[in-house]
């Protein structure tokens, strides 16, 4: 059952707000009408918080690219997946969309009702769509955009996992000798002065069995409060030597192929570097492409204003020239967009590779540490000994 929210007026004229409980939203609709009342709005209860994953929104948009190209007209295409695909997640918005276009309101606006599931991008190649009377090819690129993109997540989850445990591993252990094991051994030294490497390593011990709630607490809100500002410390993370250039590398392919699909769909050029620029995350670069945007506008060719910035690659900018020279500007960015994906995915397999065995080195010479610390005042013990 879901819940809805409805604006009605009675027979009085008074409008009346409520929630009603029903399976659909054509029920839903059909109860409200047999009180007496005149339907004014529904709408499902959290349907501004109601949002697909990008795992579930490449088949919603895979099938929908399929129906409009077999011929089936939109209504029915969106009726046909309420019936395939009435899940939970997918129900609801369904029968919000099947409903706004019954009223002849346009899919792009309609799908602006859920912001969260279909971004500016996603509303503005299905306008442009819809404008030319091509959905299906439109949908076609929004589902080679979704998967590249998913592609890349899964890549980088899977890069970063190793490491992640190594260094979760690594941690485990240094609290592990910290907490037990060199306590373990200091009944043995007492009433011993130790010194340098020892004196080190048995103070850490302490303060880290007299403060473990503090210490852990100080470093999971670190955590916490690096997670939280994450965007905040982008700006930072981009003026690193290596990491910098991978990022600055990651935006601009996420750029050039969101640029490239909205030039495939038909958006003009000015438009599509508006809403392509939303998805850089980059302060940098989006002052640059905001500039070029103006400079467009006063007739100046992109490769051009281009060449001024640090940012742009040689070989990104020849390809955009040619697409330029050739009319493909949308083409071009979906190659310069492949080359770039390419290049960072070989840049972080080499990063990657490099930052394992450190961790392993790292974790090596703190254990070598803890028991050359326990060792050393052992060995000079036994010199004393007769």
């Amino acid at each position: 059952m879901s819940q809805f929210l409805y604006v009605a007026v009675d027979k009085a004229g008074a409008k009346r707000k409520g929630i009603i409980d029903s399976s659909g939203l054509a029920e839903a609709k059909e109860r409200i009408r047999a009180q007496g009342l005149t339907l004014l709005q529904i709408t499902p209860k959290g349907m501004k918080g109601m949002r697909l994953s990008k795992d579930d929104l490449l088949p919603f948009t895979l099938q929908l690219s399929e129906l409009i190209g077999a011929g089936l007209p939109l209504f029915e295409s969106l009726q046909t997946m309420r019936q395939e695909m009435g899940s939970p997640k997918t129900g609801p918005i369904l029968e919000t969309l099947t409903d706004e276009i019954k009223k002849g309101i346009p899919l792009s606006q309609a799908l602006a009702k859920f912001p969260e599931t279909f971004d500016a991008r996603y509303r503005a190649l299905v306008a442009a769509g819809e404008a030319v009377g091509a959905l299906d090819k439109v949908f076609l690129r929004l589902k080679t955009l979704i998967e590249k993109e998913l592609k890349m997540k899964r890549e980088l989850v899977s890069a970063l996992t190793y490491p992640m445990i190594l260094t979760f591993f690594s941690f485990i252990v240094i609290s592990v000798l910290l907490l037990f094991v060199v306590p373990s051994v200091e009944d043995m030294f007492e009433g011993r002065k130790m010194e340098g490497l020892s004196a080190i390593v048995f103070g850490a011990s302490h303060i880290l069995r007299d403060h473990t709630f503090t210490l852990f607490f100080t470093l999971f809100s670190a955590g916490g409060a690096l997670w939280f500002w994450r965007k905040a410390l982008q700006p930072f993370l981009f003026t690193l030597p290596v990491v910098g250039t991978l990022l600055t590398r990651g935006a601009l392919g996420r750029f050039s192929r969101t640029l490239g699909t909205l030039l495939e769909g038909g958006l003009p050029l000015t438009e599509a570097l508006e809403l392509s620029s939303k998805v850089l995350n980059h302060p940098q670069l989006e002052e640059v492409v905001v500039r070029s945007k103006e400079k467009i506008l006063e007739g100046r060719r992109l490769s051009y204003e281009w060449r001024r910035s640090k940012f742009f690659p040689p070989l990104v900018l020849q390809l955009v020239a040619m697409g330029e020279e050739t009319g493909g500007l949308g083409g071009a960015f979906l190659k310069v967009a492949d080359l770039l994906d390419t290049e960072v995915e070989k840049r972080s397999a080499q990063l990657l590779a490099l930052v394992q065995p450190l961790i392993l080195i790292l974790l090596g010479g703190v254990i070598g540490l803890v028991m050359v610390s326990i060792l050393l005042p052992m060995s000079e013990m036994a010199k004393f000994q007769p």
